[in-house]
């Protein structure tokens, strides 16, 4: 088992040597499949973190608490058409666990002869709930989110931050002074949550590019104040970003 899975996965990408199918175990699927996504997008690996809009990657979702065999063979057609421009074909299936006899026994069929070039992730809750045959063919890894409620004080700035583009320019330099009043570590653990909240409020998939972009702005902000960097500075580039 490996906690730090996205590190992990990260490394392998670097090192071009990509394990062809992960179990993950989580109490955050909608997290984790959107950071993985977000990762791969970010490493050319797919060409759009939005499957709906993507030719290289495939999101499997349960039917009525089932994922059915058909589920399984739509993965099967999608992974024998290469993907245009890009290295990697990726499919998720999210609740694992849900997968009956037969579903096994299809993705059985793919895990035991792997095609250059796929990536599966399977996510579940409870990662004894996957039949051996299946688990012995994948990497395991456990990745859980700190589910933690923000403050009310938290939860304000978020959602001040969050109308950021709609605001005038005296309500922007009081959200600022409300930010600059409280420790620098405190800051980056808001920010933090911030990108959380985002994706809780997030309903369409429409959204995932632009989420993405706000994700990766919002990193490079806590990226800069673990640096030192002055938080005023910090927050004046973030504002003009989030108002592009």
């Amino acid at each position: 088992m490996e906690n730090n899975f996205l590190n992990y996965l990260e490394n392998e990408i670097s090192e071009k040597n990509i394990s062809h199918a992960f179990l993950i175990e989580t109490n955050n699927m909608k997290q984790l499949q959107f950071d993985i996504s977000r990762l791969l997008y970010k490493n050319n690996i797919i060409d759009n973190p939005n499957a709906d809009n993507s030719l290289s990657l495939k999101i499997v979702y349960a039917d009525n608490n089932l994922i059915d065999k058909n589920k399984i063979l739509d993965i099967q057609k999608f992974i024998m058409t290469k993907s245009i421009n890009h290295l990697y074909k990726v499919y998720f299936i999210n609740n694992a666990e849900l997968m009956n006899l037969s579903s096994f026994n299809k993705l059985l069929k793919i895990l035991e002869e792997p095609s250059e070039n796929v990536i599966g992730f399977l996510l579940t809750n409870n990662i004894n709930s996957i039949i051996p045959t299946i688990k012995s063919r994948c990497k395991h890894f456990k990745l859980y989110y700190d589910e933690e409620e923000p403050t009310n004080l938290h939860l304000d700035l978020i959602n001040k931050i969050t109308n950021i583009k709609n605001v005038n320019f005296i309500e922007l330099l009081n959200i600022k002074n409300d930010l600059l009043s409280i420790e620098k570590n405190e800051l980056i653990e808001l920010l933090n949550k911030y990108k959380k909240q985002l994706l809780l409020i997030t309903q369409s998939d429409d959204m995932f590019i632009e989420l993405a972009n706000i994700y990766k702005i919002v990193d490079n902000s806590i990226d800069l104040l673990k640096s030192n960097v002055n938080p005023e500075l910090v927050l004046d580039k973030l504002f003009i970003e989030l108002r592009k």
